[in-house]
């Protein structure tokens, strides 16, 4: 909407940012009722003491930019109006309190004013309002961290855990709270659910007592540490991540970071952080990385403690700034750091884990391609089949080395020592490349497409192997994951729909969209400007690639991948490409799928997978959590119980002794080993690359038996 910004809300701050904090005070202490007259003076001083942070010139002009670079280059091109600005503010208000614990039902009210008026105030190049609502939430937090303080070193004796209260544990779309007393229950409620679960890790109250302390003391003098940079970044990034999920603005200190990320020269433990709730999470580990090389860190995994060397103390992270808990994981190469970590979603209903990890610098060495000839029994014979591990698409032009080149070396060695088919191990990785994805599949296809791109406003083109020939005409699989992203996705989409080999395992993450950098007045902005189509002309694209042979699920789709982000691009499609396919793998999939289906329900490792993911989405179905001690106590002990019945059925189908207690699993699988030796020492053959093998012998053997009945027929 365009106008003059008469509005009465724009007024109130054409007078002066000290009227309008003045005038925003005096809203806070009419809220007040009720609240004790020690908590109310803690809470005036701490709203004076703390000058309001305002928004610098350069804001205003970077969010402008940012705003016309999106609507020129993004895929979704979307102006800046009416009902963009509605859902700026909705997103915002969300990034800010997205449990809503700390904004009330009256700031909304008087937020209200700037929901179709955030569009005019950015094209004024003015991000005031965002500030504004930014400023509310601080003395919000403030008031609410003394509250907790008070609470916990005063009241301690008051908690009773033998009633029948239960907490919500999804807020998101809960009603605001209408007074501070409203949310003085809701906060009560969270806390009695904290102790319980500080009491159930066995924890003392004294224990309890002092971390909550030193939690919310932290928590309350972290919030003078604000710049207006950071609420600049999380004003637009709301607007920009609305677009869809890879879209979003880089600060000078962000783009560093994210060069340090791309350039993966970082020495630390190579996983990419983000923050959700209260929580620093994992959102991807990078592969060849120390992180990866734990295998217990994955998406969306929460981190509640950081400890430095293998006894240092442990320093709750909860509630901390991501950038605060980066510093805290970073650290020389060699050296240890300890995570406190807790399984993805299910923070109220699992036990935290301790993870230990030798940080270093993640090089290319660790993830250059790698293969063995793997030999087995399978039907009555010896079958001798290579496995090739791609953990990423990468090129090092100086020293002449890309992950092409590498797989085609190792194809030709292991090819000599006798392999009779290969499988391309693509799980875990995320991408990299697309040239190097083009390439890859062009090893394995007798020239033509490879994928088609579209950017906006442009028509489709198409990437094309022009070599003619392949490395290796013989029986292919591609094994794959829900991890399995991007550049992953283009090269088994291709070998899937020239029917060049049988796609293995779980359904990809579903990432088909290309993002290029764009300097800003202020930063940079890093956003979607095309799609990656297969040469069927589907997308990868949110679906991912769906696998012929689909093994258990070790991700939930649900939380994991593209699907499951909540802005993400739809799945489309645009006209298919001429390229030659073959109708072997269609044909012998059912015969495959079969007799997978009778290995798997007898292979104890993949009823192992099935139990766990079964006991996953049980946990999280729950809505409520019991705020009753014994209850809760209960509900644990039956979990474990659940978990070691299943761990118990693993090790007694393997010929090892049970377990008497989840103890002593912790104590073997989780103290984590401080060096590669010692990791390799635990290190179990992979059950899912030894059904593949299997599955990829039958399709050779199917093959040869398809070809001879062929040549039968034609002559």
């Amino acid at each position: 909407m365009q106008g003059n910004h008469s509005s009465p809300a724009r007024m109130s701050l054409k007078v002066g940012r000290i009227k309008s904090h003045m005038s925003h005070l005096t809203r806070i202490l009419g809220q007040l009722a009720g609240v004790p007259f020690a908590l109310l003076a803690a809470t005036v001083c701490l709203a004076v003491e703390r000058a309001p942070i305002d928004p610098a010139s350069v804001h205003g002009r970077t969010a402008l930019d940012l705003t016309e670079q999106l609507a020129r280059f993004h895929l979704r091109a979307t102006q800046l109006n009416d009902e963009t600005s509605s859902v700026m503010f909705d997103r915002y208000l969300e990034a800010l309190d997205p449990s809503r614990m700390f904004f009330l039902d009256a700031d909304m009210q008087a937020f209200e004013a700037y929901r179709h008026k955030l569009d005019d105030f950015v094209q004024d190049e003015d991000t005031s309002p965002a500030f504004e609502i930014f400023n509310t939430l601080l003395d919000r937090q403030a008031a609410r961290f003394e509250w907790l303080i008070d609470r916990i070193a005063n009241h301690w004796d008051e908690f009773d855990f033998a009633t029948d209260e239960t907490l919500a544990i999804d807020r998101s779309e809960a009603p605001w709270a209408v007074s501070i007393n409203a949310l003085d229950a809701l906060w009560d409620k969270r806390l009695k659910a904290t102790i319980i679960d500080g009491k159930l890790s066995g924890e003392s109250d004294e224990e309890i007592r002092e971390r909550l302390l030193k939690r919310y003391r932290n928590s309350l003098s972290r919030l003078s540490r604000y710049n207006a940079q950071d609420v600049f970044s999380v004003f637009v990034n709301a607007y920009a991540s609305w677009l869809d999920p890879h879209t979003a603005y880089l600060s000078p200190p962000a783009f560093e970071n994210f060069h340090i990320n791309m350039s993966q020269s970082l020495e630390g433990i190579g996983a990419v952080l983000s923050e959700e709730d209260d929580y620093v999470r994992i959102q991807r580990v990078l592969p060849g990385s120390p992180a990866s090389k734990s295998g217990k860190l994955v998406p969306n995994t929460s981190i509640l403690a950081v400890g430095q060397g293998s006894d240092g103390a442990l320093i709750d992270v909860v509630g901390w700034r991501i950038d605060d808990v980066v510093k805290l994981i970073r650290g020389p190469r060699d050296s240890i750091v300890r995570l406190k970590v807790r399984a993805p979603k299910v923070e109220a209903q699992t036990s935290p884990l301790e993870v230990l990890i030798v940080r270093n610098r993640i090089e290319l060495e660790e993830q250059v391609a790698t293969g063995e000839l793997i030999e087995f029994e399978h039907a009555g014979r010896t079958r001798r089949m290579g496995l090739i591990e791609v953990s990423s698409f990468y090129a090092d032009y100086e020293h002449n080395r890309t992950s092409s080149g590498d797989v085609e070396r190792l194809v030709a060695e292991l090819a000599l020592k006798g392999a009779e088919g290969f499988v391309i191990d693509l799980r875990n990785n995320g991408g990299g490349l697309l040239q190097e994805a083009n390439r890859l599949a062009g090893l394995f296809i007798d020239e033509g497409p490879i994928v088609q791109v579209k950017e906006q406003r442009k028509r489709p083109y198409t990437h094309i192997d022009r070599n003619r020939g392949l490395i290796w005409d013989g029986p292919l699989a591609v094994l794959v994951n829900r991890l399995s992203a991007s550049a992953s996705e283009i090269f088994a989409a291709a070998i899937q729909d020239y029917g060049r080999g049988i796609i293995i395992g779980e359904r990809t993450y579903g990432k088909g969209t290309i993002q290029e950098l764009v300097p800003l007045d202020h930063g940079q902005i890093k956003l979607t400007q095309g799609k990656f189509y297969r040469i069927s002309g589907m997308s990868t694209q949110h679906d991912g690639v769906t696998p012929d042979i689909e093994f258990p699920q070790s991700f939930d789709p649900e939380e994991v991948g593209e699907s499951a982000r909540d802005t993400a691009l739809p799945s489309d499609s645009i006209e298919r490409t001429q390229y030659s396919h073959s109708r072997q793998v269609e044909a012998l999939a059912p015969i495959l799928r079969d007799s997978h289906q009778q290995r798997s329900q007898q292979d104890p490792d993949f009823l192992y997978v099935e139990d766990m993911a079964s006991l996953a989405r049980e946990l999280k179905g729950r809505t409520h959590l019991s705020l009753n001690l014994e209850t809760r106590q209960s509900e644990k002990d039956a979990i474990d119980a659940q978990r070691l019945e299943i761990e118990n059925r693993l090790r007694t189908a393997k010929g090892e002794a049970p377990l008497t207690s989840l103890d002593e699993l912790y104590d073997t699988t989780h103290g984590l080993a401080t060096t590669e030796e010692d990791a390799s020492e635990e290190e179990d053959e992979d059950p899912f690359v030894v059904e593949a093998m299997r599955v990829l012998a039958d399709f050779a053997a199917l093959s040869t038996q398809l070809l001879a009945a062929t040549e039968k027929g034609a002559s």
